[in-house]
């Protein structure tokens, strides 16, 4: 997934630990569900 959208794991992980809101956390675990119930 991260692959095709030509993102990083490390960015992903940089922006996360930097948002003290957690939203960013919170989007990632949703696209992360939906791709996972779209691509079984």
């Amino acid at each position: 997934m991260l692959e095709a959208e030509n993102v990083s794991l490390e960015f992903v992980e940089a922006s996360i630990l930097m948002d003290a809101s957690g939203k960013r956390l919170a989007a990632t675990m949703d696209r992360f569900g939906f791709y996972l119930a779209t691509n079984e």
